[in-house]
């Protein structure tokens, strides 16, 4: 019974902390004033509609929070099926402004105690509707003079940015004259504090019927040309993109489905700063069948790490006309299967010089010497088991050496506190994020002046599994007394500007192809049995322990 209980328990913890993973708490603080009356409808229709029924996915939660004399939650809902969203939309419809006061203060402070309620592992999202302007009503706590206020918007403001939560502004222009008139006389602007201090530049609000939603909720926007010419089988596509976030952001494309299916010939990706705006060269593969003519093809975007884009959807308008001679002959050249016949060939060749090679200097059954003697299979057994003979025995006069040299050396270090100098060190990579139980397949030997690759290929000499990045990002070297890493691909090393000198023992920081920060550490290498010797040699020793051990 108890075994019954505690699988239920380990089920249970296992499917919220799965089904939990990538839940979003969509919260919107929206000013309720009298002052955002010109653009209420542009709000609802263009903003919060669109958020609501484009933007949650079953499991995300969306709360709605007005301020104007004080703060209220309107909304506070989990989405689950289209039901919650259409609810959700009829209650947000019918609301209308009606205060004359913005107590932005108190509706800061009362943002970051709702936000700090909800479960800790959902991603929270903040879109902040605002004039900037405070304006408490009669017996508010925050009725102070303007530099008191700005001190206060600080406070609030650096409590939601210690959190990490991913906050957004939209700035409302300020309202007709005749509805200003309307508000209280204590008004103090303070939206350049609020958006200094949450790190959120913010964005003007368009009324005018424009889609707020992708820029409120920082969505890359991406474009293509209205015509991309004519094409014989592959499109070169370049695709504009801009970050309207405000960090730096690594777009990875992994597929571009068109009727359900992926034309994407190679993958691609670009890192853009806040607001930064770049083309990302984009390589179709078209289906073969297709005959010579015009063409206008709907295409979706993916990107890793399931950033959406705007728009969804792009228009791929393009002459396909028919291929010249040159091009059959390439495709077929290129064809798997001419390749599969050409290494077969290249293989056989390859095989009958190895056993012409093999017979040569052969004769009669005899082999000859450099010295021209002739010698049976059976003599030159004999001479291979005396040479054998004799580089074991050297091996083994050195093997006695070199443990006693390496023991005075490794004793040396830890009294002078520095690495024994050799022509090869013995270096381990441990990433963390990764199994680091790994034996010893990250260490390695690093000569003098050699660079060694890091990176997720097979080839590279330190590899990284189980998280995307290139197949070299990095080099590490030894020059003798110091160990140099050095960046090929900078962008996904965000603390380095160049070459990082005595790296070893420091933990460095990398950005994945997903957006995704890991550490990697390089260590001096021993092995257990050194291990083993040194603790030995500790009890014929005084002084401080080696705690490394």
């Amino acid at each position: 019974m108890k075994k019954s209980i505690l699988i239920v328990l380990l089920i249970l913890i296992t499917s919220a902390s799965v089904f939990g993973a990538d839940r979003t708490d969509m919260i919107i603080l929206l000013d309720n004033s009298v002052s955002v009356l010109p653009y209420y409808d542009n709000i609802q229709n263009s903003l919060i509609k669109r958020i609501i029924s484009e933007h949650l996915l079953p499991g995300d939660t969306f709360s709605l929070i007005t301020f104007a004399d004080y703060p209220e939650v309107e909304i506070s809902r989990e989405i689950r099926n289209d039901e919650d969203i259409s609810e959700v939309l009829a209650y947000s419809a019918i609301l209308q402004p009606m205060g004359n006061h913005t107590d932005l203060v108190l509706a800061l402070r009362f943002l970051y105690k709702y936000a700090l309620d909800l479960p800790l592992n959902n991603r929270k999202k903040i879109v902040i509707l605002t004039d900037g302007i405070h304006d408490p009503p009669p017996g508010s706590s925050y009725i102070i003079d303007s530099d008191a206020v700005r001190a206060e918007i600080e406070k609030a403001s650096a409590d939601i940015h210690r959190e990490g939560w991913d906050v957004s502004i939209v700035e409302l222009e300020d309202g007709p004259e005749e509805i200003e008139a309307l508000t209280g006389e204590n008004r103090t602007d303070v939206i350049d504090t609020v958006s200094q201090t949450l790190g959120s530049k913010p964005s003007a609000f368009v009324n005018d019927g424009t889609d707020m939603a992708g820029i409120a909720l920082g969505i890359p926007l991406v474009g293509i040309p209205s015509h991309l010419g004519e094409s014989s089988g592959e499109l070169k596509v370049p695709l504009s993109i801009k970050n309207r976030s405000n960090e730096a952001l690594l777009f990875s494309l992994s597929a571009v489905n068109s009727d359900g299916n992926d034309i994407l010939a190679e993958k691609a990706s670009i890192r853009l700063d806040p607001g930064a705006e770049d083309v990302l060269d984009m390589k179709l593969k078209l289906p073969a069948e297709l005959a010579p003519g015009e063409y206008s093809d709907e295409i979706n975007l993916k990107l890793i790490g399931g950033l959406n884009t705007e728009p969804k959807t792009l228009k791929l308008n393009y002459t396909l006309i028919e291929k010249g001679s040159l091009n059959r002959g390439l495709e077929f050249i290129l064809d798997w299967r001419v390749i599969a016949v050409i290494v077969a060939i290249i293989i056989a060749v390859i095989i009958i010089l190895l056993i012409k090679r093999a017979g040569t200097g052969r004769i009669g059954g005899y082999y000859e010497n450099e010295d021209g003697e002739k010698l049976t299979p059976l003599d030159i057994k004999h001479e291979d088991e005396a040479s054998v003979e004799e580089k074991a025995v050297k091996e083994e006069e050195s093997e006695k050496r070199e443990p006693e040299e390496y023991l005075i050396a490794a004793m040396a270090s830890e009294s002078e506190d520095v690495i024994p100098h050799k022509k090869n060190r013995p270096v381990q990579m441990l990433v963390y994020g990764q199994n680091t139980k790994l034996g010893i397949s990250n260490v390695k030997w690093l000569g003098l002046n050699k660079k060694r690759s890091i990176g997720s290929s097979s080839s590279s000499i330190f590899r990284i599994f189980f998280i995307k990045v290139p197949s070299v990002i990095a080099h590490i070297e030894c020059t003798g007394d110091d160990f140099i890493l050095t960046p090929v691909k900078e962008e996904f090393f965000p603390d380095l500007s160049g070459p990082l000198h005595n790296c070893l023992n420091k933990k460095i920081k990398i950005v994945s192809q997903e957006n995704k920060m890991f550490y990697i550490e390089f260590r001096q290498w021993i092995s257990e049995l050194e291990k083993l010797n040194r603790l030995l040699s500790m009890t014929k020793h005084s002084g401080s322990p080696d705690m490394e051990f």
